[in-house]
């Protein structure tokens, strides 16, 4: 499996996991191969549904791309290179920057 592969796969894995449960997303931020143990590491940012979601309201705010970066959470979704197989899908903190 190829990198590109591995993206198709988590976003496919992803979408039949959360369908649903987001409002803008995935959107690929970043992927690794860990050669260690021959995975991939696919992370994928999104915007969760809130509470009191309101369809017209957040339809607004994605037809103007209103979301920033602090809006979205990450999901790694980690992939065996040889099978395919999806082996687990975890949130991703990130570490703001420090300057």
């Amino acid at each position: 499996m190829d990198v590109r592969e591995a993206v198709v796969k988590a976003k496919e894995h992803f979408e039949t996991a959360f369908g649903g449960e987001y409002i803008a997303g995935p959107r690929l931020e970043e992927v690794w191969l860990d050669r260690t143990s021959d995975t991939w590491f696919v992370t994928l940012g999104i915007v969760r549904k809130s509470e009191g979601f309101s369809e017209l309201q957040n339809m607004r705010r994605i037809m103007r791309i209103e979301y920033a970066d602090g809006d979205f959470q990450f999901k790694t979704v980690q992939i065996d290179k040889e099978t395919g197989d999806v082996l687990s899908i975890k949130s991703r903190e990130l570490i703001a920057d420090v300057a």
